[in-house]
């Protein structure tokens, strides 16, 4: 038996958003992770992360409960972490009491 074990892997945000009216806003963003060593059995596999991750968000609330919104995401660097482009499109539904 195996026992794996993982370091941490913390990172650094950062946003910038502008709204363009009440309704819609939209962002540029950017993550950056680091370190994440994993350990088999007390053995460094010398396997530390790099990923830096760049996007945008755009949202449009339909009304005070429904929004929708539209995700971009690529990595542009990525050592021994996933190469990646993503997209998603999002709804939101929001309940509760101050909702009219």
């Amino acid at each position: 038996m195996e026992i794996l074990r993982q370091e941490p892997l913390p990172g650094l945000e950062a946003h910038i958003s502008y709204s363009f009216t009440s309704s819609v806003w939209a962002s540029l963003d950017a993550r950056f992770s680091f370190r994440g060593d994993t350990v088999v059995d007390g053995m460094d596999q010398d396997d530390a992360q790099q990923n830096l991750t760049v996007g945008s968000e755009a949202s449009w609330s339909l009304n005070p409960r429904n929004a929708l919104t539209l995700v971009l995401a690529k990595a542009v660097v990525h050592k021994n972490a996933p190469a990646f482009t993503g997209v998603a499109v999002k709804y939101v539904y929001s309940w509760g009491k101050g909702y009219q």
